[in-house]
């Protein structure tokens, strides 16, 4: 697929996040300007990329986790561009939706996933109208929703801010789900950061077409709240959830993401 061809309709002059991200994964898929402003970010911090990886990682030890919990459903809302490890690849034998705001990322997945696999959806979305990704058709007539699921929103209450209300979005899913399912998280923080690294990181976001909103632990909890339970050991640096290997490089708290799974019993559920 030429350039023109996934382009089309886009502002190449501003940067966005699933790009961003995709150029830390060191993925092919992004602009000169998602290029510039991942450079910008990297010199804030040059544990960036890093974190990019090491929030991939935790999304594919997620999903394998679930999966061998018996979950066969998942919607992964501000999926991003296809890169390694995709939810798909992971739970092969699971029906997977992929939810993103991105045109490049619906052209690539529709492009590249899509045609291998009929138990793949891509579907445009915002998390932050949570219920037209709900009660979309396509979504409506490929999951199962009195069976449990998974929903995956891996670094993405971030971009959602307060006035946007990113608790609404949450409790909106813990609701529509049925009891067994699972809400995963992972969110970028300011913890471990100084005020002026913050700011600059903030910064240079909002010169994307997708400015964030870093939170303490405290907040991300709080978010939360309304889950009785999370799969051990919570909320925590992402590396330290589920490793499948000693982690090893920088401290996991310089890397600023948590992340964290939540059960969904039956008397929150519907």
């Amino acid at each position: 697929m030429g350039q023109t061809d996934w382009a089309a309709g886009v502002d190449t002059t501003r940067a966005h996040a699933a790009r961003v991200y995709n150029w830390m994964l060191g993925g092919r898929h992004y602009f000169p300007a998602d290029r510039e402003a991942g450079e910008k970010l990297a010199k804030i911090t040059p544990y960036f990329p890093l974190a990019s990886r090491a929030n991939r990682a935790f999304l594919r030890r997620v999903v394998s986790f679930l999966a061998q919990k018996g979950i066969r459903q998942f919607l992964d809302i501000g999926a991003g561009l296809p890169s390694d490890g995709n939810v798909h690849e992971i739970a092969p034998q699971a029906r997977v939706v992929y939810v993103d705001n991105d045109p490049v990322v619906l052209a690539h997945g529709r492009a590249l996933v899509a045609p291998e696999t009929d138990r793949v959806r891509y579907i445009g979305g915002d998390a932050r109208h949570p219920e037209e990704i709900r009660y979309n058709a396509e979504v409506r007539n490929f999951i199962d929703w009195d069976e449990p699921l998974a929903i995956l929103m891996i670094g993405l209450l971030h971009f959602i801010s307060d006035e946007d209300k990113p608790q609404s979005t949450i409790d909106f899913f813990r609701h529509a789900v049925p009891p067994g399912s699972y809400v995963a998280v992972s969110h970028a923080t300011c913890d471990g950061f100084t005020p002026p690294r913050s700011a600059a990181i903030a910064e240079v976001y909002r010169d994307t077409v997708s400015p964030t909103w870093m939170r303490t632990r405290e907040q991300v909890q709080e978010l939360m709240s309304g889950f009785p339970e999370m799969v051990a050991p919570g909320l925590v640096y992402v590396p330290n959830w589920h490793p499948d290997k000693p982690h090893q490089g920088a401290p996991a708290e310089v890397l600023g993401v948590y992340g964290g799974v939540a059960t969904v019993p039956a008397w929150i559920a519907g």
